[in-house]
């Protein structure tokens, strides 16, 4: 159980979601990159960080809701997830241990904790009960500040957040958190949508990684401004590759209807996408 103290931590969110930028107090651009009648998305004018604006107040939280069918959509990317292993591991993280927050479907838990980690995760969704049964892996119902006592290491080696930064209504909160529970010789890994990558750039506001429940988007420029700023020094910051099913492509589509026509090997089946649109991130403290 951790016995990490936070005096400065409380369950509500400091940062204010306005014309200022978060990461480094610079004002918004005056042209905003978005808007609409409900939301819109102001663009820093310094470090170049982008950030939802609530104009009507959200009735939802901005988490995905997985559950079984992303535990099995997960459990096929196993080579995209020993890719991230090894980046990781190269490193040397120590102590020999991975919290994984937001871990979705579990595939990256399974992965590192077959490859010799003491695994434990964070998920909101339904898809937690089913990963800690077929797993045999720890995994917590809450948010983090909220799970902080209930978490069975005080250090961990290895804090990842694969995709769920971009949902969080205040990461800079998040980050020192992790600061904290970060051994001296741990690593935080961040994989999150790559604004103003090639595609960003042609698709705009049109690009399937863009709405509401996205909250943040980060380049390189904002997420170097964000790390360095809650304490941390980048050691590796890269696009990367990502791995879907063809029947998860199909869904994410609108074009399930072609799945009757192809068998469930060929559904199952992998791709590779090297796009450059995933900014892959690792850290450690200053």
């Amino acid at each position: 159980m951790s016995k990490l103290n936070l005096k400065n931590q409380d369950n509500k969110s400091s940062i204010k979601r306005d014309d200022v930028c978060m990461l480094c107090n610079s004002k918004a651009l005056e042209i905003v990159y978005y808007s609409n009648s409900v939301w819109k998305v102001n663009r820093c004018s310094s470090c170049s960080f982008a950030w939802v604006v609530d104009i009507v107040e959200r009735s939802h939280n901005t988490s995905f809701s997985w559950n079984q069918e992303i535990v099995n959509e997960s459990s096929l990317r196993n080579n995209m997830y020993i890719d991230r292993l090894d980046r990781v591991k190269c490193l040397h993280p120590n102590p020999f241990n991975w919290l994984d927050v937001g871990c979705g479907g579990g595939g990256m838990l399974n992965c590192v904790k077959n490859n010799g980690f003491k695994a434990e995760g964070i998920e909101l969704s339904p898809s937690a009960d089913t990963i800690s049964k077929l797993y045999d892996i720890q995994v917590h119902r809450n948010v983090l500040k909220d799970t902080i006592s209930a978490l069975s290491q005080d250090k961990y080696g290895v804090i990842s957040y694969f995709h769920v930064i971009e949902h969080i209504e205040d990461p800079i909160n998040e980050l020192m958190i992790v600061r904290e529970l970060l051994s001296d010789d741990g690593l935080l890994v961040i994989e999150v949508p790559y604004f103003d990558s090639f595609f960003w750039k042609i698709f705009k506001h049109h690009h399937r990684h863009f709405y509401r429940s996205h909250l943040n988007y980060f380049n390189l420029n904002s997420m170097t401004t964000m790390l360095s700023g809650c304490g941390f020094n980048i050691l590796n910051i890269d696009s990367v590759p990502y791995s879907m099913s063809i029947g998860w492509i199909l869904k994410r589509l609108g074009l399930s209807y072609f799945s009757s026509l192809l068998s469930s090997k060929m559904l199952n089946k992998t791709v590779n996408i090297n796009s450059g649109e995933y900014l892959f991130v690792i850290a450690n403290k200053k």
